[in-house]
C-alpha cells in the first residue's frame, strides 16, 4: 500500500484524492491558486494526507521514505506568503493550518527522535529511528509535565550516540531500538544489559544528562 501510495504525488505531496494522477502528476511545480475560482478536491495535494503518509511510513520503520514526504511539504514553505504553508499545497486555502503541525511534529518528535512521555508515570520513553541521511540531529527543551527534555543524536563509524539532558533528574528514562539492532550498549561510559520486550530491546535509567553509545 505504501507503494502504491507513493505514487499519487505531485513536488509538493500527496493527492487528497487517489484519482488524481496521470502523466504529468509528478512534475507540476507551479501554483495551484492561479486561475482558480471555485475549490475542488480533484487536482488537490494537502499537507494532511501528506504528513499522514510520512507517519505511516515511520509505522512500518522506513524513515527515510518518511523524511521525502517532509521534504515535499517543506517546499511550500513561502511559496507564497513569507513564513507560511498553506493547506493546499503549494498556495490555496489557509495559510495557517493547524494540521501542519501534526504532519511535521509527529513524524520528527515521536518518530525520528521517538519521544513518547508518559507524564503520568514521570517516564520518557525514547524509540529513536533517524532517516539514514541524518549524520546528526537535535531536539531541545521539549516540554513534558513540569519536566523538559533534550536529545542530542550522533551516527558514528560504527553506532550510534545519544545525549540526553533533562531539567528533572528523578524522572525515568527508557532507551529503545529494535531487537538485536546494537550488540553492545553503553550508559556514561559503563556497559549497559538491555531487557527484551517483544520485538525492542530497553534500558530504563535516570538523571539530569545521560550519554549513550550503541555499537553494532
Amino acid at each position: 500500500a505504501l507503494e502504491t501510495g507513493a505514487r499519487f504525488v505531485n513536488p509538493f505531496g500527496m493527492f487528497v484524492t487517489g484519482i488524481d494522477r496521470d502523466e504529468s502528476a509528478g512534475k507540476d511545480e507551479g501554483s495551484f491558486a492561479q486561475g482558480k475560482k471555485v475549490f475542488s478536491y480533484t487536482g488537490a495535494v494537502m499537507t494532511l494526507p501528506t504528513g499522514v503518509q510520512a507517519i505511516a511510513e515511520n509505522n512500518y520503520g522506513r524513515p527515510d521514505k518518511a523524511l521525502g514526504y517532509l521534504q515535499r511539504m517543506a517546499r511550500t514553505f513561502s511559496f507564497a506568503l513569507p513564513g507560511s504553508m498553506y493547506e493546499v499545497s503549494p498556495d490555496f486555502g489557509m495559510m495557517a493550518q493547524a494540521w501542519n503541525l501534526y504532519s511535521f511534529a509527529v513524524p520528527v518528535v515521536m518518530q525520528f527522535f521517538g519521544i513518547k512521555p508518559k507524564a503520568q508515570e514521570r517516564t520518557v520513553y525514547l524509540f529513536p529511528q533517524m532517516p539514514s541521511d541524518w549524520g546528526q540531529a537535535s531536539i531541545e527543551n521539549v516540554k513534558v509535565g513540569d519536566n523538559a527534555i533534550s536529545v542530542f543524536y550522533q551516527k558514528t563509524g560504527n553506532g550510534v550516540k545519544l545525549t540526553v539532558t533533562q531539567e528533572r533528574e528523578d524522572w525515568k528514562l527508557v532507551v529503545g531500538f529494535p531487537k538485536g539492532k546494537f550488540r553492545e550498549w553503553k550508559m556514561n561510559g559503563k556497559a549497559g544489559t538491555p531487557k527484551s520486550l517483544k520485538n525492542q530491546d530497553m534500558l530504563d535509567m535516570a538523571g539530569s544528562k545521560i550519554e549513550m553509545e550503541f555499537l553494532d
